[in-house]
């Protein structure tokens, strides 16, 4: 029993001085610091639309610091969220996390990659509107559901993903 006690103490002690400090790294190298601010009325009214359109366990792609939000107020899943690095084969989470990358670059470019969003099952896309701005065109399966000053959620239709449309402004 002293042996045990013995080896665990030091992963306990290193336990709560991780957890004491509020800019520690949590998971895949992402602060987890920032994420637990309070959110402004522009991602409350964000999360409030897919706590109430989105069916649970439906799929969100995002930026990073939307996944807490997320992950807390609504019951949807996200493609790479915390401790995802552990949950799956290392080969596994490398390969989504390259092609989630890839996606969000096409998206800065003016694409999207619409096998990432098949493949990975996504069904909305939330974006900051000031970092990630949309596309000009988009897929005419993919719709602007939601938008205020901040951010726009884009709602995939998984089954039809092909021919695009210009985006009005």
């Amino acid at each position: 029993m002293i042996t045990a006690a013995g080896l665990s103490l030091p992963a306990t002690v290193q336990h709560f001085v991780v957890w004491r400090d509020p800019n520690h790294f949590f998971g895949a190298g992402k602060p987890f610091g920032e994420e637990l601010l309070t959110y402004d009325q522009q991602t409350l009214a964000a999360m409030e639309f897919l706590r109430t359109d989105a069916q649970p366990g439906e799929v969100v792609l995002t930026a990073d610091k939307l996944i807490a939000p997320i992950l807390a107020l609504t019951k949807c899943r996200v493609p790479i969220g915390y401790f995802a690095q552990t949950a799956v084969a290392r080969r596994d989470y490398m390969r989504r996390e390259a092609a989630e990358k890839k996606f969000w670059a096409a998206w800065h470019h003016g694409n999207i990659h619409e096998e990432f969003l098949r493949e990975v099952g996504i069904r909305y896309i939330v974006v900051r509107k000031s970092s990630d701005p949309l596309p000009a065109e988009i897929p005419a399966t993919i719709s602007n559901v939601f938008e205020n000053s901040e951010f726009a959620v884009l709602k995939v239709n998984t089954e039809h993903l092909s021919e695009t449309v210009p985006k009005s402004d």
